[in-house]
Formats: C-alpha cells, structure tokens, sequence
C-alpha cells in the first residue's frame, strides 16, 4: 500500500463502506470490557486480473491471541447448501429438467 497509492485509497474505501453498512465498527478500547473486544487481523487482496474486483479485504478469524483464534468461538451453524444427492435425484425424475 506504501508503493501504490491506488491500492491505499482502495483499502480506506473498503473499510469506510464497511463501516457505513455495519459490517464492521470502530470501537474504543476503554469503553470495552476485557474479553469482549476482538482485534480481527486483515489484508488487502490485489487482483489486477479480475475486472470486477480488484481490491478486497480479508480478514484471517484463525490468528490466535493467548492461544485462542476467534473461529473457535464461533458457531457453525446449519448447511446452507442443499442435499446434493436429493436434487440429483428429483433432478432425474423427470424427462424435461
């Protein structure tokens, strides 16, 4: 980001549209209580062979801090994803898909 001006603004961008839709917040250290506060670590990602998206931000929930990362307190949650065999299935039950 030093080196390229362009990739600077785009990280800010990123971050303000983030902040503007809640994605992420900024908080302030004093007002937090100790454990409830979560430094998330990030990068920029530059594309330039995506016409799309050439910038984005990842953030790395796997980074331990005292030994503990934030994906181990995260739930997983249910599958979203269909039953591949199930639509297969019906998929085949008719001559017209």
């Amino acid at each position: 980001m030093l080196k390229n001006p362009d990739v600077a603004t785009a990280y800010r961008q990123t971050l303000k549209d983030y902040l503007d839709n809640n994605i992420i917040e900024e908080i302030d250290k004093d007002k937090g209580k100790e454990g409830n506060i979560w430094y998330l670590p990030h990068r920029m990602v530059v594309r330039d062979d995506n016409s799309t998206t050439k910038f984005r931000i990842v953030f790395d929930g796997l980074a331990k801090y005292k030994g503990i990362s934030l994906n181990e307190y995260l739930d997983a949650g249910p599958a979203l994803q269909s039953d591949m065999v199930g639509v297969l299935l019906c998929f085949r039950l008719y001559s017209i898909a």
